[in-house]
């Protein structure tokens, strides 16, 4: 995120309480910050409020996913700060909240929110369908962070596809607070779009 430009536009998709939102806008990065769980988006929205952060990033209680409509989000655990929360429109839980769903490529095509230059998805579960429902829009996005399950057959996934679309990965860092446990496997990676590095 150091690398970023003033100027250039950052979407944090799956932002919870807005830790990588409040470090893009102290850089003077516009930012637009995705949180559907009712818990964080409340904090979100005060800690944007707090830091006078509303000038540079607009929060919005959606979640983002490969089609657009009405479903559900099933929490993983109530309160501020909840992760492993996932947007679906079929599955069930004990705890769900009412959620409605939008793709990057409608929000850009419809002109509702600035085309993004730098993306971060952390959303335990949809990332193929976020990504999917970005089909045209990716081409312009110049890097993307990402949370990743390597081992997993959706983590390779997601890494195909984006090397299809002409991302690279630059850097992967494994999660420090799933290191030392059966999920040795998830990382956060960096793609870069080589379409600008070339």
């Amino acid at each position: 995120m150091d690398s970023f430009k003033v100027g250039e536009m950052f979407w944090d998709i799956g932002a919870n309480i807005g830790c990588y939102s409040l470090y893009a806008a102290r850089r003077g990065i516009q930012t637009a910050a995705f949180e559907p769980s009712a818990y964080n988006f409340f904090v979100l929205q005060k800690n944007i409020d707090i830091n006078r952060f509303n000038h540079i990033i607009t929060a919005y209680p959606i979640a983002l996913s490969n089609s657009n409509g009405f479903g559900k989000l099933l929490l993983s655990e109530e309160g501020i700060g909840g992760a492993d929360n996932t947007f679906s429109t079929d599955k069930r839980s004990e705890r769900i909240q009412g959620s409605v769903s939008f793709t990057i490529d409608t929000l850009i095509e419809q002109g509702y929110i600035p085309s993004p230059d730098h993306i971060k998805i952390d959303v335990d579960g949809i990332e193929r369908d976020i990504l999917s429902g970005a089909e045209k829009s990716l081409q312009s996005v110049k890097s993307i962070l990402i949370e990743i399950n390597r081992d997993s057959s959706e983590g390779k996934e997601i890494i195909t596809y984006l090397e299809k679309n002409k991302f690279t990965s630059e850097s992967k860092n494994q999660l420090v607070m799933v290191a030392s446990s059966h999920c040795n496997a998830f990382f956060n990676y960096i793609f870069k779009n080589t379409r600008f590095t070339s």
